[in-house]
């Protein structure tokens, strides 16, 4: 099971180009021995899973390279998935109107 506060960091990195912590960095920038290095117990044990994870629900331009992971925390995340979130957001406020 991918411990809570490394699946929000992924996330928040998705979403918003947050930087993350050593770890979460590590896997993000596919750097095996830095990830191992800086993994607790609990991510070591879930590594494959955090590794999935990042594979099927983040978008591949957000991870992979030292260079994606950069690029992507200084344009601040994806403006398609802030976008689909907004309008998520606008559905769920139009629907409590009726």
């Amino acid at each position: 099971m991918i411990p809570s506060a490394i699946k929000k960091a992924i996330d928040l990195h998705a979403q918003e180009g947050r930087p993350c912590g050593h770890f979460v960095t590590a896997v993000l920038e596919n750097n095996l021995r830095k990830a191992i290095r800086h993994a607790d117990d609990d991510s070591l044990a879930a590594l494959v899973e955090i590794v999935q994870y990042c594979y099927w629900e983040i978008p591949g331009n957000c991870w992979g390279s030292k260079e994606k992971v950069a690029k992507w925390i200084e344009a601040g995340g994806s403006s398609d998935l802030r976008a689909m979130r907004k309008e998520s957001v606008e559905l769920e406020v139009q629907g409590d109107k009726h």
